[in-house]
């Protein structure tokens, strides 16, 4: 008669077999959980100082090299391009709007925010996971003319070699938002 089960084996081999099985899925663990960035995390988008603790929490959690380009070919609109190893994973820009212009419409024409997404009690931010929106106050804007008929948002979103994380994207935008607002182009001088 066969025996079927663990009655045939002796304590040893279960033992040893147990102890390889342990191993090799503690093995495995570590080694998707311990990643590591190559690059150093920046303190600036472009040129407007942010936190790199702000950046961390949603720029990728691997790479080796991370690099920004500054886009400025559109009149009223400055982006900064986070690239990761030669991919994009975060874009921030600064655009002007028409003066009647409102939150909800900037947030429903990106990525990564949806109207029904987070919008603050003073209506100033939208949020997402991936997206973001802020409204700069700017006191002195360096064209004058827009001090009066414009409006200007900050936006940020990221790609999907990003980490989505909506607290830290509220965080990111409100930061952002400020620094913009002390920039040269809201203070009108340098």
């Amino acid at each position: 008669m066969k025996r079927f089960g663990t009655a045939g084996r002796s304590s040893k081999t279960l033992l040893w077999t147990s102890m390889a099985a342990a191993t090799a899925l503690g093995i495995s663990a570590c080694t998707t959980s311990e990643v590591e960035r190559g690059y150093k995390i920046p303190e600036a988008l472009c040129d407007t100082p942010v936190s790199p603790r702000l950046l961390e929490t949603v720029l990728p959690a691997a790479g080796e090299k991370i690099s920004m380009t500054p886009k400025n070919d559109v009149s009223g609109i400055k982006r900064c391009r986070v690239m990761v190893d030669g991919k994009l994973a975060l874009s921030a820009s600064t655009e002007w709007w028409g003066k009647e212009t409102t939150l909800l419409k900037v947030a429903s024409t990106m990525r990564g925010v949806k109207l029904d997404d987070r919008v603050t009690e003073d209506r100033r931010f939208a949020y997402a996971e991936k997206g973001a929106v802020g409204r700069v106050e700017c006191p002195n804007p360096t064209v004058a003319s827009r001090k009066t008929e414009g409006a200007l948002y900050a936006t940020i979103w990221i790609t999907d070699e990003g980490t989505p994380n909506e607290s830290a994207m509220k965080d990111l935008i409100t930061a952002y938002t400020a620094a913009v607002t002390a920039s040269v182009e809201c203070a009108g001088s340098e």
